[in-house]
C-alpha cells in the first residue's frame, strides 16, 4: 500500500513549466508569421534554442525583397537582416517572445 500512495502522489504532483518542442515549433511558426504581416518583410529563417527548461535564444532572418532583388543585380546588400528572439515560460506555462 505504501508504494501505491507514493507513486500516486508523484503522478499528481504538477510537472515543472518547461518547453515542449510543440511549444517551440508554436512560437516559431508565431514569429514567421508575425514578420509576415509587413509588405515587403518576409521571415526566412527562425532559429530557437533551449537556453534552459523556460529559456530559449535565437534569431529571425529577415529578407527586405526589394533589396534582395538589387542583389540578384549585382549590389552589396544581400537583403536580409537579423534580429535576436528570446522567449520564456513562467510557472504557470504562459510563454512571452520578442524579437529585437
Amino acid at each position: 500500500m505504501a508504494a501505491i500512495v507514493a507513486v500516486g502522489t508523484w503522478a499528481l504532483w504538477p510537472k515543472p513549466a518547461a518547453f515542449a518542442q510543440k511549444d517551440v515549433d508554436k512560437i516559431k511558426e508565431d514569429i514567421r508569421t508575425e514578420f509576415g504581416k509587413h509588405d515587403g518583410l518576409k521571415a526566412i529563417a527562425v532559429q530557437l534554442i533551449r537556453e534552459n527548461d523556460r529559456k530559449l535564444v535565437g534569431f529571425v532572418k529577415r529578407e527586405i525583397e526589394a533589396l534582395a532583388e538589387l542583389k540578384s543585380l549585382g549590389g552589396l546588400f544581400d537583403g536580409t537582416m537579423m534580429k535576436e528572439c528570446t522567449a520564456s515560460m513562467d510557472e504557470t506555462w504562459q510563454t512571452l517572445w520578442s524579437c529585437r
